[in-house]
C-alpha cells in the first residue's frame, strides 16, 4: 500500500507551496489539481503520482512539454528530491522532506539554457481582445493582478542602458518567431503559428488569455498585437502604458523585418522570419504618432488646394454661362 505523500511542489520565484496528493494533474483546466497560468499550457499536461518505489513524473501528450532540470520527457519518469520541474514556462522544486535535496545551484552563475529546449509555440486564436485602457479597472480586482505599473521614461532608458546586451544568435526554431532576450523568460522562443481560426493575428500581454504572456511589471494587460499580412509583418502598440519600440525607436505602428528588435516595455525580443518574408523600405518601417500628423497635415492641405480649384473652375463656368 502507498503510503501518505508528503510530498510537495516550490513556485519558482514565489516560493509557494503545494501539497501534493498521491495522483496530481497539474494544467490549465480549472479541474486539474494544480492550475498552470504561464505560459501555454495544456489543459491536462502533465501528473505527478507517488508509487511504491517512489515519485513519479509523467508527461501527458502536451504541445509544449514537460521538464526535468532541462530536459524534455516523454511518458514516465522517476524523479527524485531536489528536481526542478518545468510545465511549458511555468517551473516549480520538487521536495520530499525525508529525502535529502541536491546541493543547491549558486545563484549568482548564469546557466545557460539552449533555446531548442525552450521552445513554445503562440497560436492566434482569432478571438477578439480588448485593450487593457478600455476595460472596468474595477473588475481587474483589488489585488491589481493585471494593473499595470507605470515606469518613467527616464528610468526605461536607464533599464535599457544598463541591461547587458544580449547576443542576437539564430535559433533553431522554423518559421516566425520571438527570441525573448530580456525580462523573466529569457532564452525562450515563441513562434508565431496560426491556429485553426486562420486568423494571423497574436496579442501580447499579461493577461493569461494573450497568445504571448510576459508576467513582468511594466507589460500592459494588452501591450500590442503582432500582425501577419502575406509576406509583411507589423506590431501594433495596444495604448500601453510603457510602449512598444522597434530598433530602440518608439512607434504606435511599424513594419518588421527579420532581426528586428521589438520591446514591450521592459522586455525586449528579437522578431525572427524566414527568408521568404520580403524587404522592408526605411519609408515603410516606422509610422509613429508624429509621422501619421505630418502625413495627415498634408493630406488636408493637398484637399484643401484641390477644393479650392474646383471652385474656381465652377465659377469661371458659371461667368462664361451668364456672359452668352
Amino acid at each position: 500500500m502507498v503510503a501518505e505523500s508528503n510530498a510537495f511542489l516550490i513556485k519558482v520565484g514565489s516560493s509557494r507551496e503545494i501539497q501534493l496528493k498521491s495522483e496530481t494533474v497539474l494544467g490549465r483546466q480549472a479541474e486539474c489539481d494544480v492550475l498552470l497560468t504561464e505560459g501555454h499550457a495544456s489543459r491536462r499536461h502533465a501528473r505527478l503520482v507517488q508509487a511504491d518505489d517512489g515519485y513519479w513524473l509523467e508527461d501527458l501528450g502536451s504541445s509544449n512539454g514537460t521538464f526535468i532540470n532541462g530536459n524534455r520527457i516523454s511518458g514516465r519518469v522517476k524523479i527524485a528530491s531536489g528536481d526542478r520541474l518545468r510545465f511549458d514556462v511555468e517551473e516549480y522544486d520538487f521536495r520530499v522532506p525525508s529525502q535529502a535535496a541536491p546541493v543547491a545551484l549558486d545563484e549568482s552563475k548564469t546557466v545557460y539554457r539552449a533555446p531548442e529546449s525552450a521552445a513554445v509555440v503562440a497560436e492566434s486564436s482569432g478571438v477578439f481582445k480588448r485593450p487593457g485602457a478600455w476595460a472596468d479597472p474595477d473588475a481587474m480586482g483589488d489585488a491589481g493582478v493585471h494593473k499595470t505599473k507605470f515606469i518613467d521614461p527616464a528610468q526605461m532608458k536607464q533599464m535599457a542602458s544598463s541591461a547587458a546586451p544580449v547576443a542576437a544568435v539564430p535559433s533553431a526554431v522554423d518559421g516566425p518567431h520571438l527570441q525573448v532576450v530580456s525580462g523573466s523568460r529569457t532564452g525562450l522562443n515563441i513562434q508565431l503559428a496560426v491556429g485553426d481560426s486562420g486568423n494571423a493575428e497574436w496579442t501580447i500581454g499579461s493577461q493569461t488569455d494573450r497568445e504571448v504572456q510576459f508576467m513582468d511589471s511594466g507589460v500592459s494587460a494588452l501591450h500590442a498585437k503582432i500582425v501577419n499580412e502575406g509576406e509583411r509583418w507589423k506590431v501594433l502598440d495596444q495604448m500601453s502604458a510603457n510602449g512598444t519600440f522597434v530598433n530602440g525607436k518608439r512607434a504606435n505602428v511599424s513594419y518588421l523585418a527579420s532581426g528586428d528588435r521589438v520591446r514591450f516595455g521592459p522586455v525586449e525580443c528579437v522578431f525572427r522570419t524566414d527568408a521568404s518574408s520580403g524587404p522592408i523600405t526605411a519609408t515603410q518601417r516606422i509610422v509613429d504618432a508624429g509621422t501619421g500628423e505630418e502625413a495627415k497635415g498634408k493630406s488636408l492641405v493637398v484637399a484643401t488646394i484641390a477644393f479650392l480649384a474646383t471652385i474656381a473652375v465652377l465659377f469661371v463656368a458659371y461667368k462664361f454661362l451668364l456672359s452668352k
